[in-house]
């Protein structure tokens, strides 16, 4: 009983103790004494009367005060003693000990006034609507602020602030910088904006400082090189700008920096160096970062993570960095680096990733300009990034003894020589990509023996042969990219094992033969093209089966017979390229009414000899947005139906879209707008609307509906007998930029409506039967006289030389301004162009005819001789 009452004594003094140091602070008393007296008076059920009676020696020990806590402990030391070496303190007691101070700590004890004001002062900065996690940061009812959500208290003093991910908006208020306790700061996750306090670095006990992916703004306070204890510093995924303080170059303790995805400028601060404890991570990635890398980056030997990379650094790669010999992972990619990849990196032994893609390095050492062949060395590397650069030479063999290789990217340099067929001893290799070089020779057939492969890019180089059959043994395969190089042969039928493959490109080739039925079991193709190149015979394709299939071209081959029926079940088609082959036939009719192809973005059949009606069913494509037929043999009327395609709807600044779909479409295509001239889309944008029904032998009026279709940018509906007036609706047409009606059988006049068209380039009206008087505008007078010649007898007006009858006015849509009124009959730039040459000629002669020049300047010469 008497060691129950006696350590009742000392928590009652421990938290006396305590609550002097919040109350008169460290004016009064020592800051180290407050700080062991807190932590004495935190509850500790498992704690022993030993340790109890130590720990308040030791705190009477330092109190040099005279507080009259330390003189009620003086009194109870020699008792606490002789409790501790007492074997009959019983475990009941004890407990009985315990539950006193828990109790002595819930009647006594609160978090110090300063805490919760400042917890208070969060709150209020914050838009409590946006958060329900604070709903409980209220002081009613006695409400302990250590309960509250996020919060951890040691004593009386606030060391915890987890608030990640709790959907707070609002900006820190800068009296958080009394929390002085505070040991971590998470307020991670969340969308808190902005400037970081200064008043933060006062709290200097912090060791984790977590403010990433919020919309922080303004420059990184300097004051966070006073956080000495600092460990973790995570401010990523901000708006922050500035210079990265070099006062961040002060914290020794400092094992992981994340700075990246912000807007910050300058150098990288070589005090940075300093930081010898960096273990994890520096990520200085996303920023508008210059300058060179410093090379007392060196120094960071402890260091794994080290991600430079979409920055404006420039110069070379220092070696110093290879002295980081801890270094897991290297990211220095899309940088405007120059020089070479230093060979020291082979002695990175403990290297897993190195990426250096998009940067402008030529050559890898001073003396061969090849990719250093010492990153053979590094055995455990997964991944090799080298692509976009300007890098030469051939392609190392040592490289192909990396075993743990999984991805490999030396696309975009200018590689020569032989692919390597040892590449068969990467056995993990599961990403090939070597696109965009200029390699030759033929496709290694031990490329088979790879049979994680996934990813195979050859594209864009000069590699000749056949495709190796061996490349079906890679049953894994998801992406084939061999365009655009010089493949011969028939495309191998044992591709049709690949069940797997999702990407077949290998258009723009010399190969030949039929296209294999047995492709058609690859049921989960998407991106299907083998179009540019020899291939014969009719598309027997199972269409039935290829219903993942998204993009199908087959364009500029020999291909004969007629648009497969069974392309109705490709239900997720956006892209169909039939064009320039010799296919011939009717549009299928088992497409009526059928809902199959509402993906459909770009139908494109023209140079072909399909002959027969448009069919209506094309009108219920509510996706498409671009459809050639031009160079057909199709006869009959315009569909009128066509009025009712949603993707002719969509205009350039309208917020609407189409259903399902990405905005663009990668795709490369040619298209002929205006005349002979091609313009090469690799992006086709979803607001981009297209009609060419162009060179047919389509009769009737042109519907007169057609200018409901106000997104359209291109109507090309020239070489037909197409007949009747120019629907005067076409003038509403605003996003048209080309349109060309050219020989045909048009008669009446030209809509004034039309000089509504300010977005129209190309205007082809040509070879029709058109009169009255050309519409004047200051848009519309740029066209030249072939836009209307030959043909059109019965025109006049300007650019003609034929003059409209007194009679015939101008349409009143033409804005005269009185200042204006001389151009409306003269050319401005033709009379500048003739004053020009005018004025040139009058001073060529004078300087270079002796005649001419006495006779302005030296008349009395003349007449003397």
């Amino acid at each position: 009983m008497t060691a129950m009452l006696l350590f009742m004594l000392l928590a009652m003094a421990e938290l006396s103790l305590a609550q002097s140091c919040d109350r008169n602070g460290p004016a009064l008393m020592n800051e180290d004494t407050c700080r062991q007296a807190e932590k004495a008076a935190v509850p500790n059920h498992k704690q022993q009367s030993t340790e109890g009676a130590s720990q308040t020696k030791d705190l009477v020990a330092s109190t040099t005060l005279g507080h009259p806590a330390a003189a009620l402990i003086d009194q109870t030391r020699e008792m606490a003693d002789f409790a501790s070496s007492e074997s009959s303190f019983h475990t009941k007691d004890r407990a009985m000990v315990s539950r006193v101070r828990h109790l002595t700590s819930s009647n006594f004890s609160h978090l110090s006034p300063n805490d919760e004001q400042v917890l208070l002062a969060f709150r209020d900065s914050m838009r409590q609507s946006q958060s329900a996690a604070m709903a409980n940061w209220t002081n009613a009812n006695q409400n302990d602020p250590c309960t509250w959500v996020g919060v951890t208290c040691q004593g009386q003093r606030v060391v915890e602030l987890q608030l990640s991910g709790m959907n707070l908006e609002g900006e820190i208020t800068p009296l958080i910088g009394n929390l002085t306790f505070l040991s971590t700061l998470n307020l991670s996750l969340n969308s808190i904006y902005g400037r970081i306090p200064p008043q933060l670095g006062q709290c200097r006990n912090i060791s984790i400082l977590d403010l990433r992916t919020n919309s922080l703004s303004g420059f990184i306070p300097i004051e966070i090189g006073q956080m000495q204890n600092l460990t973790t510093l995570w401010l990523s995924n901000n708006n922050l700008s500035g210079p990265i303080p070099v006062e961040i170059g002060l914290l020794q303790n400092l094992q992981e920096l994340q700075l990246g995805n912000n807007s910050l400028t300058g150098r990288i601060p070589a005090s940075l160096g300093n930081c010898t404890s960096l273990v994890q991570s520096l990520t200085l990635n996303r920023n508008f970062l210059s300058g060179g890398i410093p090379p007392e980056l060196g120094k960071l030997t402890r260091l794994w993570y080290m991600d430079l990379s979409q920055n404006n650094l420039k110069g070379n790669i220092p070696p110093s960095l290879t002295n980081c010999t801890s270094l897991l992972g290297v990211w220095l990619g899309n940088n405007p680096l120059t020089g070479s990849i230093p060979i020291e990196f082979g002695i990175s032994k403990q290297l897993h990733y190195l990426d250096l893609s998009g940067n402008k390095l030529t050559g890898t050492n001073h003396l061969t300009g090849r990719i250093p062949s010492s990153l053979a060395n590094c055995t455990l590397i997964n991944y090799i990034q080298l692509d976009n650069n300007q890098l030469i030479g051939h392609i190392p063999i040592e490289l192909t003894t990396l075993k743990s290789l999984i991805s490999l990217d030396l696309s975009r340099n200018r590689l020569i020589g032989n692919i390597p067929s040892s590449l068969r001893n990467c056995t993990s290799l599961t990403s090939l990509f070597l696109n965009n070089n200029e390699l030759t020779g033929d496709i290694p057939s031990t490329i088979g023996m790879m049979y994680r492969l996934l990813v195979l890019d050859l594209s864009q180089n000069n590699i000749t042969g056949n495709i190796p059959t061996s490349l079906a043994n890679c049953t894994s395969l998801k992406n084939i990219q061999l365009a655009n190089n010089q493949l011969l042969g028939d495309i191998p039928m044992q591709l049709g094992r690949l069940t797997q493959l999702q990407y077949l490109h290998i258009s723009s080739n010399n190969l030949s033969g039929n296209i294999p039925l047995a492709l058609a079991n690859c049921t989960l193709l998407e991106y299907f093209d083998l179009g540019n190149n020899w291939l014969s015979g009719p598309i027997q394709l199972d269409f039935n089966k290829l219903n993942a299939l998204q993009i199908f071209s087959v364009n500029a081959n020999d291909l004969i017979g007629g648009i497969p029926s069974s392309l109705a079940y490709c239900t997720r088609l956006v892209l169909g390229d039939f064009s320039s082959n010799k296919l011939s036939g009717n549009l299928p009719t088992q497409l009526v009414n059928s809902s199959s192809l509402q993906s459909l973005r770009v139908r494109r059949l023209a140079n072909n000899k399909i002959e027969g009606p448009i069919p209506s069913w094309i009108g219920s494509l509510q996706q498409l947005q671009l459809l050639d037929l031009s160079n057909n043999k199709f006869a009959g009327t315009i569909p009128s139906n066509l009025t009712e395609l949603q993707g002719f709807k969509v205009q350039e600044n309208s917020t609407n879209s189409l259903v399902g779909g990405s905005s663009t479409l990668q795709f490369q295509i040619i298209l002929y707008p205006r005349g002979d001239y091609g313009i090469l889309y690799t992006y086709i944008l979803k607001r981009m609307a297209y009609i060419d029904l162009s060179e047919n032998n389509l009769s009737g009026t042109i519907p007169l509906d057609l200018g409901k279709l106000v997104g359209l940018k291109y109507l090309i509906l020239s070489h037909n007998v197409l007949q009747g007036e120019i629907p005067t609706n076409l003038g509403e047409l605003l996003e048209l930029e080309a349109l060309d009606l050219s020989n045909n059988q048009l008669s009446g006049e030209i809509p004034t409506t039309l000089t509504q068209l300010n977005n129209l380039g190309t205007l082809a009206l040509s070879g029709n039967n058109l009169s009255g008087p050309i519409p004047r505008s200051y848009h519309f007078d740029s066209f030249a006289i072939n836009s209307y010649l030959p043909g059109n007898l019965g025109l006049c007006g300007f650019p003609l030389n034929t003059s409209c009858s007194e009679n015939v006015t101008l349409p009143s849509k033409i804005v005269r301004h009185e200042d204006n009124q001389f151009s409306e009959i003269v050319s401005i730039p033709g009379l500048y162009l003739g004053l020009v040459i005018g004025f040139s000629s009058v001073v060529f002669t004078m300087i270079f005819w002796d005649k001419a020049w006495n006779f302005v300047f030296h008349p009395q010469s003349l007449r003397v001789a």
